[in-house]
């Protein structure tokens, strides 16, 4: 099974990506009676509407980092997919059994791009089903494999942590989400990442890719 996944890795992503939109809208579909997800801090947390750009590179960022590591690190491609589908899967039985609402936004009366942006946020995406915060989840996700790469340069890796940590404060300062849902989606990141690394290892045991890389690093000292 695990073969044939690795062997047509775009197929397995579009076809758990189009799994997960079905699932996550036929939740976002189902009536219930939520609950409201709020701490104090939320109330000290200003509005800031420029914020929404690092929240939309989200939406191109992941899925160009998913491809640059499909060509250049296996490894960590497939450690990071596994991660975000489990962590996905994981954050959507929650969202059935434990629906969630954020009462943060409030109505926008700028006409300035990027407050346009926002409202049109607001009217694609429900404040529903907010804990865990996936664009937090996935953000932090990408990261943990971004930096676990032999194959990138530390200063690229700065700056995909600069835009990870701009794209997880977004989602409190654009109103999508409470800081509670922003440490949901760390907690769950951290925690998932680090179970995947532990099950391939344990279950496929070192990669090609690694075990190239490890002969490199030998022959050299």
């Amino acid at each position: 099974m695990m073969k044939r996944l690795r062997s047509r890795p775009l197929l397995t992503v579009s076809l758990y990506f189009l799994l997960y939109q079905a699932v996550f809208v036929f939740l976002e579909q189902w009536k219930r009676v939520p609950h409201i997800v709020h701490c104090r801090l939320d109330d000290w947390i200003p509005f800031i509407p420029a914020a929404v750009v690092p929240y939309v590179l989200w939406f191109a960022w992941v899925p160009l980092t998913m491809l640059w590591l499909l060509r250049r690190d296996r490894e960590r491609f497939w450690r990071l997919f596994f991660t975000i589908a489990c962590g996905t899967a994981f954050a959507l039985a929650v969202y059935a059994v434990y629906p969630t609402i954020q009462l943060r936004r409030r109505t926008l009366y700028g006409r300035d791009v990027f407050t346009s942006l926002i409202r049109f946020i607001y009217t694609v995406d429900t404040p529903t089903n907010v804990c865990p915060s996936l664009h937090v989840f996935v953000s932090v996700a990408v990261l943990l494999a971004v930096c676990g790469s032999v194959h990138m340069a530390r200063r690229y890796k700065l700056l995909h942590g600069v835009l990870a940590v701009a794209i997880c404060l977004s989602t409190v300062v654009i109103r999508q989400h409470s800081c509670v849902d922003v440490v949901c989606g760390l907690a769950l990141a951290f925690a998932v990442y680090a179970l995947v690394g532990r099950y391939l290892a344990r279950s496929f045991g070192p990669w090609p890719e690694r075990q190239a890389w490890v002969r490199l690093r030998r022959a050299r000292a």
